[in-house]
């Protein structure tokens, strides 16, 4: 009892030590949110770079200062994906998150620290593949979407294109693992009676709402298209306001 109680896990151990466990080791939610909000923040940098670049370019009639097409063409869809998938992503959903759901649920970590902490780590080497894509042939001119013909062996067929691909992949095995710790973290772990109760519904309402709200325009031309998705909504907000009520 006497070691329990003396044990210090910082005894013996340099600062540069610590401060490596603490940002490269860590599985606290708090600090992993901040390596996200830094990430994205960096990539914003990155971003913000591509997209001063494009402005110039059209800044006035003619070339500019871009003389190769495909070359343009890679910036744009380097910035197109930098901002929503290096900046967007990791700062709303992976920073605020791990930054505000443990304090939602009243927990004192996620559901699963150390893959909380590997789903952070694979966002690096996504970002450093998708930069040098563009220092191979010029990079992958395709546009964000990365749909074909373009990203396709007539238009692209050689690496260029396949770092890009790569660096998706291993970008959305960071978001399904984070979103397996988010939800797992959100339906078994609040200790607040509260977010307890509220289950699926809340989402449902929030979707329903930007539904709505995103679509008033298309849905009072095209009402009769997006009747059948509107009454499923419907639907499952009403059943799921009865399991509410219905609940202890």
């Amino acid at each position: 009892m006497d070691y329990i109680s003396n044990y210090n896990p910082t005894k013996g151990k340099s600062a540069i030590s610590m401060w490596w466990e603490r940002w490269f080791l860590s599985s606290n939610a708090k600090d992993i949110g901040t390596l996200y909000l830094i990430f994205a923040l960096f990539s914003g940098l990155l971003g913000t770079a591509f997209s001063v670049l494009i402005r110039l370019e059209l800044s006035g009639p003619g070339v500019q200062y871009i003389a190769d097409n495909q070359l343009y063409n890679s910036v744009i869809t380097a910035h197109a994906i930098l901002m929503i998938f290096f900046i967007i992503m990791p700062a709303m959903i992976g920073g605020f998150g791990n930054l505000l759901l443990t304090l939602l649920e009243g927990g004192p970590n996620m559901a699963f620290p150390r893959l909380n902490n590997i789903s952070f780590w694979l966002l690096p080497p996504s970002l450093i593949l998708f930069l040098l894509a563009v220092t191979i042939e010029n990079g992958a001119g395709t546009g964000w979407t990365l749909y074909p013909p373009l990203s396709g062996i007539q238009s692209h067929s050689g690496p260029g294109i396949n770092l890009p691909i790569l660096a998706i992949c291993i970008l959305v095995i960071s978001s399904l693992l984070g979103a397996m710790n988010f939800i797992t973290t959100l339906y078994y772990m609040p200790q607040n009676k509260c977010i307890r109760n509220i289950k699926l519904i809340l989402f449902l309402l929030i979707s329903f709402t930007s539904f709505i709200c995103s679509n008033l325009e298309d849905l009072s031309q095209k009402a009769s298209e997006h009747l059948g998705l509107f009454f499923v909504y419907v639907i499952l907000v009403v059943v799921n306001i009865y399991l509410l009520l219905v609940s202890k």
